[in-house]
């Protein structure tokens, strides 16, 4: 039995709407399409799959990080939306038995490999998510990468990530994105064949 593993926006730490609804729905879609496919969302380990492109920049971005923690308050009313936003994700999403590494991912053994949707290319100064770009060589080597309704949320790209996302994006066999714009924002950084598709929330029937 042929495998689809979805890596997309979703952390059994979050309690973000958009991104669970959108990862059920592509979960959903897929094993509707292909019922004889075994389809899994894959959940990651915090922070896997970072790599640094300026090291000036990550400092700066986890210094503003420890200041914002510091002064969050502790709000019992959090736990229990998570709570509630896991229940959906274990009765609702088929995902990965573990969280995964960036290691494990490459040696994992799926046939095909989707990154999307939602904001998964979302840019930081300093560092890219090779995670989010597929940029592993996996166990099966005739597996295949697809981006579907990828976005960068908005369309910038840090000059010193560019050289690895080009280098990424060129290893995909298939490219689409959410956003219309993106495909001349992609060409203009010489990454061409890209498609516009719909957010998969649009793919599902009403009653699903």
């Amino acid at each position: 039995m042929k495998k689809i593993a979805i890596i997309t926006e979703l952390s059994l730490k979050s309690t973000n709407y958009g991104n669970n609804i959108q990862a059920y729905a592509l979960n959903k879609f897929l094993r509707l399409k292909y019922p004889d496919y075994t389809v899994e969302t894959i959940l990651l380990k915090k922070g896997t799959g970072r790599k640094i492109t300026s090291f000036i920049f990550y400092v700066k971005r986890i210094v503003r990080k420890v200041v914002l923690l510091t002064r969050k308050k502790k709000d019992e009313t959090i736990n229990l939306k998570k709570k509630s936003f896991n229940d959906f994700v274990a009765k609702y999403i088929i995902t990965s038995h573990n969280d995964y590494t960036f290691k494990e991912l490459k040696s994992s053994n799926y046939d095909f490999y989707i990154v999307g949707s939602d904001i998964v290319w979302i840019q930081s100064r300093g560092f890219v998510n090779k995670s989010k770009f597929l940029a592993f060589t996996p166990k099966l080597r005739n597996a295949k990468k697809i981006a579907y309704a990828a976005s960068f949320g908005e369309n910038n790209i840090p000059p010193e990530n560019e050289k690895s996302i080009k280098k990424y994006l060129s290893k995909f066999n298939a490219l689409s994105v959410r956003e219309y714009e993106s495909i001349k924002f992609l060409n203009k950084h010489g990454i061409s064949g890209v498609q516009h598709v719909c957010d998969p929330v649009l793919l599902l029937t009403r009653d699903e």
